[in-house]
């Protein structure tokens, strides 16, 4: 048939076009098929808690089949616009619009074969090296991994249906342009932008709104629309930015005279000046995919990389066993259990405090019984006598506190009034405290924990009965302690423990030992969903960065044949190609940073409400995330300028 003949040249004749499309594509389905086979295989079932990482793999796939359509029908722009040319002079040439529909069809079909076969057996193969790389951030030692029917029929669908698009895509062009349109596709260029100075105040505007809300936002589990708010007010900065704010700094520096009259310079400037419209939306896409990678590798990263800091904060010991009866026949029969289990105890101790009781905080310092409503502001609080404290925090602890005085800690280190107002009674705060010695600094509640240190022991009752509303509140024992032994009688003793009745209200224990496994196929999942993504945005990154290059060298083709004639030598011509991809291209990464660099107090507190309280991981992963960005940042830089150079002087 003559339309695929037509359509098999094509392809073949604009490799140079359709290459990095097809490598791209092959990619993105290479990833799509990767995720679904880890999601299906046996390794990621055997992990612990494997129900937690089966269900990151299956969101992750629903997110990055989204993206995937969005980069596909993006940097299919760029070839459909090469395509609309050559359809154009078929149709000059006296094929019918049923002839380009079935020409432009079989493409499709031929590219889908392509970057299907090639995404099908890189993503089988890759996926033994990355099913490795899961298995190990999450802590698992099983690596099975065959093939999914289900996996490769949902990729299947996933990549037709974007095929389909992209065809419509085509149909759409086809049937309502005319010839001479859809040959004069690649040489539409771009009007000398104006400068609009209500978008830039519009940009700057959003600006300091969104890094304003990033900065304020206090508690970010409680307040997740204001987050949403701020992202999409930093989307808008950055477009609006772009688009005016580029356009000013160009014009700057087109009237600096000592920097504008310099060959390569001037040029330079120009040109994009020039087309600045068309470079800005790009560019603002550019700033937020590097953004988006940004964000979330330093995000998973220190959340996978503050795993023991986290253990060590939660449990001051190896194990905490919750008594509700007599504290030493507890530890009569925990010293029983060890000897009988072949494990030994050590460096235990015992805290007694009131059973964790749930009120709602209002107006920042009025403890009041939890409103029948949903509320933002509740509170899950235990109380404990200055004797106790006194036994835990030795001489940092004061001697004696008044009736009406009390001492406040609170692990998100918001409270910071001198007064709090318990069961309507006014309390002066003798002191606010981080923590409390022998505690464990973080919890694992969403209900913010605050530890209320009171004169006695009639104190602590009398609180605990008004907001328990029990008639008898006794006071629970948490015993804390350390555990030594081969870890198959370890295990054998937690379940020991675990099986005892040491408490009649339910709980029992907790150990370092089995939250680690939690935690570390928790994080590991995180970790392992980051790095995919971030692969995925720096291959978006890259595939807009080349195409943009491609397509502007090509525009500019004759004008530098045009410098070439009146004069200008091919090393001056390089210059000025590096000058002016230097100042496209230095915009974004700017941007990005500055982003990342207002997002971070942000970060900070999502990472606190996963009890990762150490600012020391979050600098470490940031400053390795930005470093191994920026670089991999250049090397795309690097590559594309030739592209743009290899396009700008090649001869018509």
């Amino acid at each position: 048939m003559l339309s695929i003949k037509l359509a098999r040249q094509s392809i073949r004749q604009n490799q140079r076009l359709y290459r990095p499309f097809i490598w791209a594509t092959s990619a993105t389905i290479a990833l799509n098929f990767i995720l679904a086979l880890l999601a299906d295989s046996k390794a990621v079932a055997a992990l612990h808690r494997a129900s937690i990482v089966i269900s990151f793999l299956r969101y992750g796939q629903v997110i990055l089949a989204t993206l995937s359509l969005v980069f596909l029908l993006y940097t299919y722009r760029f070839v459909q616009k090469r395509k609309a040319s050559e359809l154009g002079l078929y149709q000059i040439l006296g094929l019918r619009k049923t002839n380009l529909v079935a020409i432009s069809f079989w493409q499709q079909v031929m590219m889908l074969a392509i970057t299907l076969a090639l995404g099908l057996v890189s993503g089988f193969v890759f996926s033994k090296a990355l099913i490795l790389l899961l298995v190990k951030l999450a802590g698992g030692s099983d690596f099975q991994l065959g093939l999914s029917l289900p996996g490769i029929l949902i990729v299947l669908l996933v990549v037709i249906a974007a095929f389909g698009l992209l065809f419509v895509s085509d149909l759409f062009t086809i049937l309502r342009s005319r010839a001479l349109n859809l040959l004069s596709a690649t040489k539409r260029g771009e009007r000398n932008p104006k400068t609009h100075w209500l978008i830039l105040l519009i940009g700057l505007v959003s600006l300091g709104l969104g890094y304003g809300l990033s900065l304020t936002i206090q508690t970010p589990t409680r307040h997740l629309s204001q987050i949403l708010l701020a992202v999409m007010l930093v989307i808008l900065a950055t477009y609006c930015l772009f688009i005016a704010a580029t356009t000013v700094i160009l014009k700057v520096m087109a009237n600096g005279r000592r920097y504008y009259q310099q060959p390569n310079r001037f040029i330079a400037v120009s040109n994009l000046l020039f087309r600045l419209r068309q470079n800005a939306v790009g560019l603002a896409s550019i700033a937020l995919l590097v953004t988006m990678t940004l964000v979330t590798l330093v995000t998973t990263a220190a959340l996978y990389l503050g795993q023991q800091e986290y253990l060590r904060d939660y449990f001051p010991r190896d194990m905490v066993t919750q008594v509700s009866g007599d504290v030493d026949q507890a530890r009569s029969k925990l010293d029983d259990l060890a000897a009988q289990n072949q494990v030994k105890i050590s460096d235990s101790y015992s805290v007694a405090t009131s059973f964790p009781l749930l009120a709602e905080l209002r107006h920042g310092n009025q403890l009041m019984l939890s409103a029948a409503q949903p509320s933002t502001n509740l509170t899950n609080f235990q109380i404990l006598t200055l004797s106790q404290y006194q036994e835990l925090a030795g001489s940092a602890a004061p001697k004696e506190l008044g009736a009406t005085q009390v001492l406040v800690a609170d692990l998100e280190h918001h409270f910071s009034n001198k007064s709090i107002e318990l069961q309507g009674k006014t309390y002066q705060v003798k002191e606010n405290l981080s923590q409390i010695k022998g505690l464990p600094s973080v919890e694992t509640a969403f209900t913010p924990p605050l530890y209320i240190v009171v004169s006695d022991e009639h104190e602590l009752q009398t609180l605990s009965q008004y907001y328990s509303q029990l008639p008898d509140v006794r006071q629970q024992h948490q015993l804390y302690y350390d555990v030594s032994g081969e870890p198959a009688h370890r295990d054998n003793f937690i379940k020991a423990v675990n099986e005892a009745n040491f408490n009649d209200n339910g709980f029992v224990s907790a150990n370092r030992f089995d939250m680690a496994n939690t935690i570390k196929t928790l994080y590991g999942g995180f970790f392992f969903l980051g790095l995919f993504f971030a692969l995925t945005f720096i291959l978006g990154t890259g595939l807009i960065i080349y195409y943009k290059q491609v397509s502007e060298g090509r525009a500019d083709r004759n004008q530098f044949a045009i410098l070439q004639e009146v004069g200008l030598s091919r090393a001056e011509i390089l210059a000025t190609i590096k000058s002016q991809v230097g100042l496209l291209f230095t915009l974004p990464i700017i941007m990005a940073v500055s982003h990342l660099g207002f997002a971070l107090p942000l970060i900070r507190k999502i990472l606190l409400s996963f009890h990762l309280s150490t600012d020391a991981v979050l600098l470490k992963a940031t400053a390795a995330t930005v470093t191994v960005t920026v670089i991999l940042y250049y090397l795309i830089f690097r590559q594309t300028s030739r592209a743009y150079f290899r396009e700008a002087t090649r001869p018509e």
